[in-house]
């Protein structure tokens, strides 16, 4: 991957070797990495400055990384992975509430920058405030929130080409008719 390619990722580790390695590996992939340790620089960061992926620890002290996945739910250009020690089914279930991708230590760094990537292929250069989300649920079972800018919207309406992507299990549909009636409705309220 190039470093145009790359985007910001906010890396929330509490190890500080493994914060290192992780941080070296994303920026050998051409990432832009603000790495820190503890929960609440990391909310600052995150509403500071928004970035594309947040990796995060699941527990951080009184806080834990589903609360910054919470928080990175509500971005439309913002993706969520929480690191567990361990395999939890209610904490990966939690995860996938908030649509984060849930990874168990040791972390395969492969892995993780194919979660990256698959969630840079479905975005394009435009600003936070350009992205209109929807809620959907994949053919799997996993609630999204599509982003697109408005001009995708309706190109993509007109085209009948518009997708849907899971990144949680890469996985990409065209949406539902329900889904299509919501974006139509949702278009003509917002056309100028």
């Amino acid at each position: 991957m190039s470093a145009q390619s790359g985007c910001d990722v906010l890396l929330v580790v509490v190890d500080r070797e493994e914060r290192s390695s992780l941080a070296v590996a994303l920026q050998d992939e051409g990432h832009r990495v603000t790495a820190t340790a503890g929960f609440a620089e990391a909310r600052q960061q995150l509403e500071k400055h928004p970035p594309g992926v947040v990796i995060s620890d699941i527990r951080l002290g009184d806080f834990n990384g589903l609360h910054l996945a919470f928080l990175a739910s509500d971005l439309p250009t913002t993706a969520s992975i929480v690191l567990d020690d361990h395999r939890d089914p209610m904490l990966e279930s939690q995860a996938r509430e908030f649509q984060a991708v849930y990874l168990v230590k040791p972390i395969d760094t492969i892995e993780l920058i194919t979660h990256i990537s698959r969630f840079l292929r479905c975005l394009t250069p435009h600003t936070m405030t350009d992205w209109k989300a929807f809620p959907a649920t994949c053919p799997n079972g996993h609630e999204v929130r599509p982003a697109f800018t408005v001009d995708e919207l309706k190109a993509g309406q007109v085209e009948g080409t518009l997708q849907f992507h899971c990144v949680q299990c890469d996985t990409d549909w065209k949406p539902t008719a329900e889904e299509n009636a919501h974006l139509r409705r949702w278009l003509e309220e917002h056309s100028t």
